[in-house]
């Protein structure tokens, strides 16, 4: 089993694995693809079995990012609605475009290897970190219940939407937790929380908004000082890159299985 470069002889294989995994959501087909591999090669990845089957694959691109500075366009702006014709090569951030898996590829560690080689293949890069954004789905159902309450708070504003994103319940053990529990699930795989982006994606149940978060390279201060490109590839690569690699996915993991949560990580569609 690998992670490799998207190459054009997969890409029937491809469109087959985002109509299983995002059957009610946006789906690429064969013009995003060749779009994505003539733009930017080296972030199309995808995961294939000791067989050859590819069961899940990660889209990236480039773009000038601030993580101080809130975004404010949607999914289709950043990405051009996934052909991904904004790609700045000069960017200094990584951006999640889509991440698609087959049920069956969860099973097999597709998810768990796609996000270790997208954190790779920005440290290679010497970039900032990766940049994305999520769903907070919880959020139409707690202004319901307020509203239930008396409460009539103004759902399509971003101050009451990031007082969703902050608010903190306790859980059975008494330690406190997100509210929404895929904010929580973003936080344990190591991503730190931004703010509301409104109209980023359709999605009834977060009313329209996404959550942008990001992954910090914790290798880019140390490889602007390793200008060869093969010795950083040797060392994000070799032996002591996959056992960080391993460690890493475990610690933020929690103990539990890191692809079963990577689910929830496609800005591309909403169910």
């Amino acid at each position: 089993m690998r992670v490799r470069e998207i190459e054009e002889r997969d890409i029937e294989r491809l469109c087959w694995v985002e109509s299983i995994a995002w059957r009610n959501g946006v789906q690429f087909d064969r013009g995003h693809f060749i779009s994505q591999r003539a733009i930017f090669p080296e972030g199309q990845l995808c995961f294939e079995d000791a067989q050859g089957e590819i069961w899940g694959h990660v889209n990236l691109m480039k773009l000038r990012f601030d993580p101080r500075r809130p975004l404010a366009a949607s999914w289709s702006e950043i990405t051009a609605d996934g052909y991904i014709t904004t790609h700045d090569p000069r960017g200094n951030w990584l951006f999640g475009v889509n991440l698609a898996v087959h049920p069956h590829g969860y099973f097999i560690g597709a998810a768990e290897a796609l996000i270790d080689a997208a954190a790779r293949r920005c440290a290679c890069l010497r970039l900032r970190g990766i940049a994305l954004v999520g769903r907070m789905p919880g959020y139409a159902r707690w202004l319901r219940d307020r509203t239930r309450a008396g409460n009539r708070p103004d759902g399509a504003d971003p101050r009451t939407a990031r007082e969703y994103m902050e608010m903190r319940v306790r859980g059975s053990d008494g330690t406190p937790r997100r509210l929404d529990p895929e904010l929580g699930l973003y936080e344990s795989f190591g991503l730190r929380l931004l703010a509301p982006v409104p109209r980023y994606i359709t999605d009834r149940k977060s009313l329209d908004f996404g959550i942008a978060m990001v992954w910090s390279n914790f290798l880019y201060l140390p490889f602007l000082l390793c200008p060869s490109r093969r010795v950083r590839e040797q060392l994000v690569f070799g032996a002591a890159g996959r056992a960080l690699g391993r460690w890493y996915l475990r610690r933020v993991g929690g103990g539990r299985g890191v692809g079963e949560r990577a689910r929830s990580f496609s800005p591309a569609s909403a169910p």
